[in-house]
């Protein structure tokens, strides 16, 4: 039906349309090339048994490289104090919430009161969608 109008008579968004590869195509998709062979072979899966010596001696999984191995373990004095903070659970928005109504705003840590607004808000966006949702 466009074709048959004369493009003067059509708003200017749709005569672009009317007329034939007048916008550009997207390229097409295929799919990625094979890999050539090399000589290295990738492993199935790692040792499912290793000693107990090996297990302390070695980081096992931690090897982020192609070809390279897993890092050895230090002493724990060779490490930064956050790492051993880690394994601990992050406080949730009610209890900080509760800490600050209790000990005061000042007790609070810099890391402690950015965990405080930043789950704040995010409480606060999803009661707002909620809102909207319903």
């Amino acid at each position: 039906m466009l074709a048959a109008l004369p493009l003067a008579s059509l708003p200017r968004c749709l005569a672009l349309f009317s007329r034939p590869h007048a916008i550009p195509l997207p390229p097409v998709r295929e799919m990625a090339k094979k890999a050539a062979a090399s000589g290295v072979k990738a492993t199935s899966s790692p040792q499912a048994t290793l000693s107990p010596a090996e297990l302390e001696a070695k980081v096992c999984g931690l090897n982020i490289f192609k070809g390279g191995s897993d890092p050895e373990t230090l002493p724990d004095s060779e490490y930064p104090d956050w790492v051993f903070e880690l394994h601990k659970p992050r406080p949730t928005l009610n209890e900080l919430l509760r800490k600050c109504e209790t000990e005061g705003l000042d007790t609070l840590s810099t890391a402690e009161k950015r965990m405080l607004i930043k789950k704040w808000n995010k409480e606060r966006i999803k009661e707002r969608n909620a809102e909207l949702a319903s």
